[in-house]
């Protein structure tokens, strides 16, 4: 796959109207974490962060991939800060109260 071959280590996506967060994969595949709270050395992590209007869908199956999945049915945003090598994420309802975090090194 191209994020594989790009090293990508982040896809956001949006539109499911739940929040859901993979494992890193590669090549289809789960990889290994290993010691780290979340980031593979290598892998890609998908991300869903909800919705941030009134439209809530009911919560999809989980998959093997899932790592964190839910509906809140409630409005939801993210942050992002990026030093150096390391991406952090930290994801809250509309009461600011967080809901996810995670920390990806490249």
């Amino acid at each position: 796959m191209i994020f594989d071959k790009y090293q990508v280590d982040l896809v956001l996506q949006g539109h499911n109207h739940e929040y859901s967060r993979s494992y890193p994969l590669l090549d289809g595949a789960i990889v290994p974490e290993g010691e780290q709270p979340v980031g593979a050395a290598r892998g890609t992590v998908y991300l869903v962060t909800n919705a941030s209007g009134s439209k809530f869908n009911e919560k999809k199956e989980d998959q093997f991939y899932h790592k964190v999945h839910f509906q809140n049915n409630q409005p939801m945003f993210a942050g992002i800060t990026v030093s150096g090598r390391t991406l952090s994420f930290e994801a809250y309802d509309i009461g600011g109260n967080k809901l996810d975090e995670f920390i990806l090194t490249h």
